[in-house]
């Protein structure tokens, strides 16, 4: 509709200044400037993996988060945007954690934004409670476009993750159940996480920046061939983990099969921790209850011999199921869930929908020399006296935050120049 408004105006004068529009006008305009950007919540996601790439998020994560560029315009964009486009989430009463919090007050705006849960597994024993209340996250999910959510929570997809980040996750969403988080059936899954670095000028005329060149965040479907194919043709070389990602997302049909191998042993191991937790938690009269509505009464009567399980001997269920638990990710080749029994049904219609994604974040910081890889691993390696490691190594956690005046400056001009263009 804006298409069609301004198409009109250029026909009726081709020299109308924007302070002669109609106020209706202008603020369409505004409004359309707006971006639509992933939100996080909590920890970036490869914050404090010692053997990560040699990349900084933090400036990404900074950025991503503040006002649209729009409200720094002039008194009326900053007006519309403020009344019709969200605000500032306050953490100080949202969250249950409140020494790792990354962004004080992230803008938000409800029904536009999406909200991304950036704690992994290996981060969550850092804060007050292994899982935490997820309350606060539930609120803000039921208000956002979409969610999405890293993928090591669900199930590890090691297709995309290089040597270094081959981690023993202990993928455990599911316990998530008893805090409200299973209202969301549907939702996004990060899979991968790619890092671009590119010059302000590059990033702003690139496909992910958005209208402004504030919307640093972009997540784009898995099965989307033709997208991904072009954001690899925008950038130039990056480094070794990330000309490795993009080598295997480019192989198309390999991509898609692993995928569709990843969403089945999901859905498989989000039934297995659900199953497990209801287990480890039920009374004694649940499982009374339980007895005689002839339901299983140990995890391992769900499962069969896989028919694709070829190997002799007898179908050692103590064995396989200890397996599960002791290894990650858990192995699903040799057995399956018997669909015969009613929970197991209703366990597999319970599954939320698992739509994987692949995240990319543009970076105009040459991170590979501010934070290298033997950095970050003597960061997290103990050597550095204790009170040094709290929340931890908080000194070198918020030197990591520290954006150099330049940088700002040249991003400020350069979506000044966007806007002009608009």
């Amino acid at each position: 509709m804006l298409s069609n408004v301004m198409e009109s105006l250029t026909i009726a004068s081709s020299k109308t200044n924007f302070s002669d529009l109609p106020f209706e006008i202008r603020k369409m305009i505004w409004l359309y400037c707006i971006p639509s950007r992933a939100i996080e919540l909590e920890v970036p996601p490869d914050q404090r993996l010692p053997s990560h790439s040699a990349t900084c998020i933090s400036w990404t994560t900074h950025q991503n988060s503040r006002p649209p560029v729009v409200t720094r315009i002039c008194r009326e964009s900053r007006q519309v945007v403020l009344k019709d486009c969200g605000g500032p989430i306050d953490h100080n009463e949202a969250r249950p954690s409140t020494e790792y919090k990354v962004t004080k007050m992230p803008w938000f705006c409800p029904g536009r934004d999406i909200i991304s849960w950036s704690s992994l597994s290996c981060t969550l024993p850092y804060g007050p409670k292994a899982l935490g209340d997820h309350s606060y996250f539930i609120s803000y999910s039921l208000q956002a476009r979409d969610v999405v959510v890293p993928g090591e929570l669900i199930f590890p997809f090691r297709y995309l993750m290089p040597p270094k980040e081959m981690f023993n996750f202990k993928p455990n969403f599911s316990q998530t159940e008893s805090d409200g988080f299973r209202v969301l059936n549907d939702f996004m899954v990060c899979l991968q996480i790619v890092t671009l670095h590119m010059s302000p000028e590059e990033a702003l005329n690139s496909t992910i920046s958005g209208r402004t060149g504030d919307s640093l965040v972009h997540l784009v479907d898995v099965y989307d061939s033709a997208q991904i194919k072009k954001i690899s043709g925008e950038v130039k070389s990056q480094d070794a983990n990330t000309e490795l990602i993009f080598d295997r997302l480019l192989q198309t049909e390999t991509l898609h099969h692993e995928v569709d191998v990843w969403k089945e042993h999901a859905k498989l191991n989000w039934i297995c921790r659900m199953f497990e937790n209801y287990h480890a938690n039920r009374s004694d009269q649940q499982f009374e209850h339980d007895r005689r509505m002839n339901l299983p009464s140990r995890e391992l009567e769900c499962f069969v011999r896989h028919p694709q399980d070829t190997s002799p001997g007898e179908v050692d269920h103590d064995r396989w199921f200890k397996s599960y638990v002791n290894h990650n990710p858990p192995r699903f080749d040799r057995f399956m869930f018997d669909m015969s029994i009613p929970w197991v049904q209703w366990a597999y219609n319970d599954v939320p929908n698992f739509r994987p994604v692949i995240m990319f974040r543009l970076c105009v910081r040459n991170c590979a020399q501010l934070r290298s890889t033997s950095f970050r691993q003597e960061m997290y390696s103990g050597r550095y006296p204790p009170e040094y490691q709290k929340g931890p190594m908080r000194c070198q956690y918020e030197a990591m935050w520290k954006l150099e005046e330049p940088e700002e400056k040249a991003m400020v001009a350069e979506s000044r120049k966007t806007l002009k263009r608009l």
